[in-house]
């Protein structure tokens, strides 16, 4: 198994991930941290770190790190990291993770057991809030706000063995190398925010449809609830192209419509009683960018 981190300014959160990784009950795997261009400090701290681990000998001896010297964004560095890679089952693993010490082995033997499993995520809560799911799994609906919607299931007793989702997160994303091979690595116009989606949706046409979440182990994300600065400025324009990409055109001018809702809603700071113009009419600019890029792509 080959292990792709991209390590971007939070090498706090890297090397939580890899005091995480350390002690897990699965040992075939190679580590491959992508740094995207960080600053001195960050790169200095996981150089430190890495010194300060070198006595521990197995597991030191499973990094690998490989230096970019330009932001490639989660695609660009992720390809980074799978181009380097030897693993046949690859996991692109976002970096302010913790796991649970069966992680590993419980996915490894997920794949083993069901060879016919193209893509699989684990079931992933809130770091902070343990006992609250963040992902389950997407499924798509073709004209609903949501587009890709997390399943996001209250009660765990009702997702106690694998089931097939539309669509992984990018948390915690596996997939064969095989697959790779025949569909391709992932999109690096989208920056981030969107490439999971298009990778699925390209392995289903292609007949790679067996995407399963696996709820029988856990990661914890550390992340806030809602929109961070970040996705809002690329979610809506990363829309556009998984539409112009993939879509007929009708669905594209209804999906183009029900965003420009969703845009709205978003907007409206409920909390405040105001509207948010300057996220508005930058999002509204976003889109446009977002519609051009996937209008050239389309016809490429």
């Amino acid at each position: 198994m080959s292990i792709i981190l991209v390590n971007y300014n939070n090498t706090n959160d890297t090397i939580r991930c890899l005091n995480s990784l350390k002690y897990q009950t699965y040992d075939d795997y190679e580590i491959l941290i992508v740094d995207n261009s960080s600053n001195d400090e960050n790169k200095n701290l996981l150089a430190k770190f890495l010194t300060s681990i070198k006595k521990e000998a197995i597991f030191f001896n499973k990094i690998k790190i490989i230096y970019s010297n330009l932001n490639l964004g989660y695609g660009g560095g992720n390809n980074l990291g799978i181009r380097n890679s030897k693993g046949e089952i690859i996991l692109l693993l976002n970096s302010d993770t913790v796991h649970s010490v069966s992680f590993l082995k419980t996915m490894n033997n997920f794949f083993e057991q069901y060879k016919f499993i193209h893509i699989a995520q684990p079931l992933i809560y809130y770091f902070k809030e343990k006992n609250k799911i963040w992902c389950n799994g997407y499924k798509y609906y073709k004209y609903s706000l949501l587009l890709f919607k997390n399943l996001n299931f209250i009660d765990r007793a009702v997702i106690n063995k694998p089931y097939r989702i539309d669509s992984a997160d990018g948390c915690a994303f596996f997939i064969r190398r095989d697959v790779l091979k025949e569909i391709g690595l992932l999109e690096n116009i989208f920056h981030i925010y969107g490439e999971i989606g298009d990778i699925c949706y390209r392995a289903r046409l292609n007949g790679y449809n067996n995407i399963y979440c696996n709820p029988l182990t856990e990661i914890y994300h550390d992340i806030q609830p809602g929109f961070s600065d970040l996705h809002k400025q690329y979610f809506f324009r990363n829309r556009m192209i998984l539409f112009l990409k993939h879509f007929s055109l009708p669905l594209i001018l209804a999906q183009s419509i029900i965003q420009f809702v969703r845009l709205f809603l978003i907007a409206i700071d409920l909390n405040n009683k105001k509207f948010d113009y300057k996220f508005f009419f930058t999002s509204i600019m976003k889109m446009i960018s977002g519609f051009i890029l996937g209008l050239k792509r389309r016809l490429n």
